[in-house]
Formats: C-alpha cells, sequence, structure tokens
C-alpha cells in the first residue's frame, strides 16, 4: 500500500535545488518580517494584571475577556516563571503547549520565539514524510499555519507531536521486521500531543493508528502496538508534569482531569457539518453572536485541495485519517484552526490525486 506520492522521481535534481533554495528564501523572509516581534522584550505583568480583572477571574462581573493567546502567555508564565498549580488555573486545554510558551517567555523575554521553532519542525517534519522539497514549499505559504507564527497559540506545538507521531507509526508500518520502537515514539508523541490540546483534538489519530494496524491484518503489528500503548500513558502524564509538584497522588490527578472534562461538556453546540461551510464557503458560524463570519485565513485553495484530497480514494493511512478527522470535526464547535491538523494531509493527498491524474494522462497520449 502505498503512504505517500513522492515527487522525487519527477523533478530533475537542478529543479529540486532551486526549490530548495525557495524554501531557504521564505523561511529566511518569514524570520525577518518578524524579526521585530521576536526580539522586543515582551511584558507579561500587563497582561496578568488583566487576566486578574478577567471574567476568567471575575466570572459575570467583569467584561474583560482575554483572548486565547495572551490566556496562554499569562499562563505559560505562571507555570514556568511562578510554578503555579494547575489546579489553580482555568480548566481549558492541558498544559504542555503553555509550558512551551512559558519556557520561551523564560529563555528569550519573548513567548513568540518558540512559535517559529513550531514553524520549522513543522516543515522538517512534513518534509520527512511527504519526502518532497516542492510540497514543503508549498505548505510554508499556507495561511493557517502561517498564522500561528506571530500569535502564541497552541494549535502549532499540537501540529509538531502529531505529526512526530505519523512518521513513526508509518515507520512502524514499513518494518518488515520488529517495529517496537517506532511504535513507542509514535505512542509516545501522541501522548505528547494529548497532554498540548484537550484530548478529544487527538482522537482522529489514535483511531486511525489503530484501524490501520487492524486492516493490516498482520497480528505481530497490532501485537506490537498494543504492548506499547502505555508509552502514551507516561507521555500524557509527562506532560503534566507541574502538577505532581503539587499533587504527588495519581488519584488526584485523575479526578483533575475528571473536572476537566466536566468543563468541556458544557461547550456551545452548533449545527453539524459547519466545517465544510467553512472550507468551502469561508462561512464560519459563531456561537457568540456574532453569527456567520469570514476567516481570514481562508483562501480558494482551501475548498480545491481538499476536494481533490476527498476523491483521492486512496488505500492509505492519510486518507483515513482525513475521513475521520473530518467526520470528528463535523460534530462540534470549531475554529478555523481546527483544520490545521489535517491541513498538511490534505496538501499530501491533493498532490496523490493530481500525481495519478497525470500519469493517466501520459499514459493515454
Amino acid at each position: 500500500m502505498h503512504i505517500v506520492y513522492s515527487c522525487s522521481k519527477i523533478i530533475p535534481m537542478w529543479l529540486k535545488r532551486i526549490i530548495f533554495l525557495a524554501l531557504v528564501i521564505r523561511i529566511i523572509f518569514l524570520f525577518w518580517l518578524n524579526l521585530s516581534l521576536y526580539t522586543t522584550s515582551f511584558n507579561v505583568k500587563e497582561l496578568e494584571e488583566k487576566y486578574f480583572k478577567s471574567s476568567y477571574i471575575l466570572g459575570d462581573k467583569s467584561d474583560i475577556t482575554l483572548s486565547d493567546a495572551d490566556l496562554y502567555v499569562v499562563e505559560g508564565n505562571m507555570l514556568v516563571n511562578q510554578a503555579k498549580d494547575l489546579e489553580n488555573l482555568t480548566p481549558g486545554h492541558p498544559p504542555l503547549g503553555k509550558y512551551i510558551i512559558g519556557i520561551s517567555q523564560k529563555l528569550f523575554n519573548n513567548p513568540y520565539v518558540f512559535q517559529f521553532v513550531g514553524f520549522l519542525l513543522v516543515l522538517f517534519l512534513f518534509f520527512l514524510i511527504s519526502k518532497s522539497v516542492f510540497l514543503t514549499l508549498l505548505i510554508s505559504f499556507e495561511p493557517l499555519l502561517v498564522s500561528q507564527i506571530n500569535q502564541t497559540l497552541i494549535d502549532i506545538y499540537l501540529l509538531v507531536f502529531q505529526l512526530a507521531s505519523i512518521l513513526f507509526f508509518l515507520k512502524f508500518i514499513e518494518q518488515k521486521k520488529s517495529g517496537l520502537t517506532f511504535a513507542f515514539f509514535s505512542w509516545f508523541f501522541l501522548g505528547l500531543a494529548l497532554a498540548t490540546k484537550f484530548f478529544p483534538v487527538s482522537i482522529p489519530l489514535t483511531i486511525t493508528i489503530v484501524l490501520y494496524t487492524v486492516f493490516s491484518a498482520d497480528f505481530k503489528k497490532f501485537k506490537e502496538l498494543m504492548v506499547s500503548l502505555p508509552v502514551a500513558g507516561f507521555a500524557f502524564l509527562l506532560g503534566h508534569v507541574s502538577y505532581f509538584f503539587h499533587h504527588q497522588s495519581l488519584i488526584l490527578f485523575i479526578k483533575y482531569i475528571r473536572y476537566q472534562i466536566n468543563w468541556w461538556a458544557g461547550s456551545p453546540q452548533v449545527a453539524p457539518f459547519s466545517i465544510f461551510k467553512i472550507i468551502f464557503q469561508n462561512k464560519w458560524p459563531t456561537w457568540w453572536g456574532e453569527g456567520i463570519i469570514k476567516i481570514k485565513e481562508w483562501w480558494v485553495g482551501w475548498p480545491i485541495l481538499t476536494s481533490l484530497a476527498i476523491f483521492s480514494y486512496q488505500n492509505n493511512f492519510m486518507f483515513l485519517y482525513l475521513l475521520i478527522s473530518l467526520l470528528f470535526l463535523s460534530f462540534q464547535a470549531v475554529f478555523p484552526r481546527h483544520l490545521l491538523s489535517i491541513m498538511p494531509i490534505i496538501y499530501l493527498l491533493a498532490y496523490g490525486t493530481i500525481n495519478r491524474l497525470w500519469q493517466k494522462v501520459k499514459s493515454a497520449q
């Protein structure tokens, strides 16, 4: 079963070098464009003062609401630089992405630096999966991905861990002999993903990994996958490491996770299949009184590439992952940035469709 389509055989070496140079220039340009953002000292105290006067602390008594990006800066700083207890913070997303933002603040006095590091890691991992400099250059222009390098959001870190998990899983599947080491690493990075954003967002990847192994009808592979599964739990605990500095009890941690789940159970409900309105119509049905709004990162490539990806109908891991992800996103309130987790998959599958059509045209001539 083909996992991805590599364009290494159809692009001449001289052109690959030009594309690689273009990719390097693209990365340098983006860094230069945001240089002032990355080199400016960031005053977290101002945000903290706003945080303590916001609805996160005062509830309905306050009309101040922090953006998610500002909230992650404040809480990341509290976790890393003030050693706060997780139970004293908002029960939203798990802490690993906030730790990373806080570490960036601690090391560089700036929370944005690691956003660019995350962007570089996404490109690197995507290249290792796609084996294509051309596709890597293309995705470096994806507005949804680029928007993450100048906002302190955790989606880019989630994508890094998910891509790493996918990369090691693909290597695990490719092994003719024991691939237990790769299975361990795949689960480990998936566990880190679960510790970065509220865990249901990584359920599609978890289901796909298990189902694809089952569909492969290789009992040895399935056994290795199940044996290594506890590594995901270890990584999830590792992503909550500061919790155990304050509470040396696994029972209390389980209760804390249950509290998080109950908190998220009150999430708003929207009409199903809103994700397709976002992708194909640039219409985002919101739930806070603004009705349907436009998405600034949207571009015409979203409906085109997604259509090509959906109709690729390839018997591979990527196609299964895309279908399960779209099904999952169809029945929840979504932000456009939730698409970031599957955007690399959409690019890969769309390229595969174009490549197959091109091969058919050539063979017909």
